[in-house]
């Protein structure tokens, strides 16, 4: 897991992060608390996931068995919180989805540099070069 921080312009992240050089930094960050909550149903409506919120005929058949009503989704919720500190840095998600009738909750040369400004925060799982979280720091 990589955590980067970015001052100004990220346009051209992907680029800059696989053109780096490794060399010792003295980072300055401040001590953050992120967390930030999301209901996804209008936003997984527009991206065309429909059926599953309906009233009638859902279709969770498979999944669940003789329900006497059919069993909809309700609410899905994600949270994520990010902590910085001295220690390090510190990353969590989660997601919940809220079933009428029941839930399911599905399943982290020394450079001078001071983040004294907005920047940009992006924490990478190397391994498959998959950005996890991703935020934007102002004071």
């Amino acid at each position: 897991m990589s955590m980067y921080v970015v001052l100004g312009d990220t346009k051209n992240l992907g680029l800059g992060i696989k053109n780096m050089n490794r060399k010792k930094v003295s980072l300055s960050l401040p001590k953050i608390k992120l967390d930030y909550s999301v209901d996804l149903k209008n936003i997984l409506n527009n991206m065309g996931i429909k059926r599953a919120f309906l009233d009638y005929n859902p279709d969770f058949d498979s999944m669940v068995k003789n329900m006497m009503i059919p069993l909809k989704i309700d609410t899905v919720l994600q949270k994520a919180v990010i902590e910085v500190d001295e220690k390090g840095t510190e990353a969590a998600a989660a997601t919940a989805v809220l079933m009428v009738g029941g839930t399911m909750i599905v399943p982290e040369e020394i450079i001078e540099f001071k983040a004294d400004k907005p920047f940009t925060y992006y924490m990478l799982d190397d391994k498959h070069n998959d950005i996890l979280f991703a935020g934007r720091y102002v004071k």
